[in-house]
């Protein structure tokens, strides 16, 4: 499934924008549709030595290879068992596939019922996690994509990947 790019809009008193609902671990996270190049089924992967613990691998996906990250070990949670697909994101001008359990479709949020991160969690992960919220009854985390993998990740990614 190839993703088009959206924009946050204003809709009556609040703003919303398109995500992309993903499962990790009973986690549920929103990523921004214009983020998402494309979801896909889990492809094989290369396990690379030395990388970052979020780091599940390197995927070909498009004839290029694409660092894998198991999503839910990215934020800090348990790292997941099992993956039913990947949601490759567009960072800059690299690509990385985030590993998810599940995908539940996409939805209209709307930011005025989102919140910043209380104060006792202002610093987990601040770059990754831009917003708390609820889906219907469950918790839901929005996810700012650009900053997903730090640059010392990449590099700790790219020198594994020349080495191979």
């Amino acid at each position: 499934m190839v993703m088009e790019g959206t924009s946050t809009k204003r809709v009556g008193t609040g703003a919303e924008t398109l995500v992309l609902c993903v499962q990790s671990e009973n986690n549920i996270c929103a990523i921004p549709v214009r983020d998402i190049s494309e979801i896909m089924r889990p492809m094989p992967r290369e396990v690379l030595p030395d990388s970052p613990h979020f780091v599940i691998g390197m995927s070909v996906i498009r004839g290029r290879p694409v660092p894998v990250v198991d999503f839910s070990s990215l934020i800090g949670l348990k790292r997941s068992s099992q993956f039913g697909k990947y949601v490759v994101l567009n960072l800059e001008s690299r690509k990385v596939a985030l590993a998810v359990e599940n995908v539940l479709g996409i939805k209209n949020l709307s930011l005025e019922f989102m919140e910043k991160l209380p104060p006792l969690l202002q610093n987990v992960h601040p770059d990754i996690i831009s917003a708390i919220g609820t889906l219907d009854e469950d918790f839901l985390i929005l996810i700012q994509t650009p900053k997903l993998v730090s640059i010392d990740a990449w590099e700790k990614i790219c020198s594994n990947e020349l080495e191979k």
